[in-house]
């Protein structure tokens, strides 16, 4: 669905738009082509909610990683890479991601070791993880154009009232 690809690219693009220059590459998640610092981000799982959306979406709890990869030449390297996952969880804590798809802030942020070890890979990480719902499909209401004018009318006068908006 588009709801999801909007999704990821826009957490794709908040995490950019947050850390700027300072990392070489922010991606879907490809482990075999990348550029250190980097962030690799990929959608694990996709869950209907508990309960349905009003207005005919189907809710879906998505789980999210973020993979935070370091070269092994990084200075203090653990230290690091706890403080780049670290920054990663407090962006996400509160984002919305600007996308209209987002029905809540992210949940049960966590923060684990990555798979990919210095000693082996030549880079090293951590992975930041959350929950968050999103709304997907074509809901059933749909508003051509918005209110922007209230009529009242007074019962013993008969006098009609307009308030723009």
């Amino acid at each position: 669905m588009s709801e999801i690809n909007a999704y990821l690219n826009a957490v794709i693009a908040g995490i950019q738009n947050h850390f700027g220059q300072r990392l070489t590459t922010v991606a879907p998640y490809r482990p075999d082509s990348l550029k250190t610092p980097a962030a690799l981000v990929a959608i694990e799982r996709m869950e209907q909610a508990d309960r349905a959306a009003a207005d005919g979406r189907l809710p879906l709890d998505v789980s999210v990683a973020v993979h935070c990869i370091l070269s092994h030449r990084t200075p203090d390297l653990q230290l690091a890479l706890d403080s780049f996952a670290t920054e990663v969880a407090v962006l996400a804590q509160n984002s919305y991601w600007d996308v209209e798809c987002v029905h809540a802030a992210p949940e049960r942020i966590g923060i684990v070791p990555g798979e990919l070890r210095p000693d082996i890979h030549g880079v090293d990480s951590r992975v930041v993880l959350w929950e968050q719902r999103i709304l997907v499909g074509q809901g059933i209401y749909e508003f051509d154009t918005l209110i922007d004018e209230f009529h009242f009318e007074d019962v013993r006068s008969g006098e009609e009232t307009v308030i723009n908006v």
